[in-house]
C-alpha cells in the first residue's frame, strides 16, 4: 500500500454527532484491490495515509476502517436486504459491487441483484 497512490482525501462530517469519516480516492482499481487486500493484513493508521497528519485524533480513533463505498442503488438494496432477511439469513454482505446473502455457514451463497430478488427470499 503506497501512499503515494492515493489520488484525493475528502473528509467528511459526521451527521448527528457520530464521528465522521474519510473519502479516498485512489489512482486505479488495481491500486484499490491492493488497499483492500493490505488492510486485511494490516491494521490500517491516519498516518499511513497522510504522512503529515497532525495528530488530532484520541488514541484509538486514529484506526481506518477501509471499505468500498456503495452506490445509492446498492446502498438501499443492501438495507432494504438486512431489514427484511436479518432474522432468517445469518449473512448479508456486499463485496465487488454485489449484494449477497446466505442462511448458514455452508449453505448456498445467494446474489442480491434487485428489490424483487429480496421479496422473492422473504416469502
Amino acid at each position: 500500500m503506497d501512499a503515494n497512490s492515493v489520488k484525493s482525501i475528502k473528509q467528511i462530517e459526521g451527521r448527528k454527532g457520530k464521528d465522521g469519516y474519510l473519502l479516498l480516492e485512489l489512482s486505479d482499481e488495481t491500486e484499490s484491490e491492493k488497499w483492500n487486500q493490505g488492510a486485511k493484513m494490516k491494521m490500517l493508521k491516519i498516518n499511513d495515509i497522510l504522512l503529515n497528519a497532525p495528530m488530532i485524533y484520541d488514541k484509538g480513533k486514529d484506526r481506518i476502517m477501509l471499505r468500498r463505498a456503495l452506490t445509492k442503488a446498492n446502498k438501499i438494496i443492501l438495507w432494504n436486504a438486512k431489514k427484511q432477511l436479518g432474522s432468517e439469513y445469518k449473512h448479508i454482505w456486499f463485496k465487488n459491487g454485489k449484494i449477497f446473502a446466505r442462511n448458514g455457514d455452508k449453505n448456498k451463497i445467494i446474489t442480491i441483484r434487485r428489490i424483487e430478488d429480496i421479496q422473492k427470499l422473504a416469502k
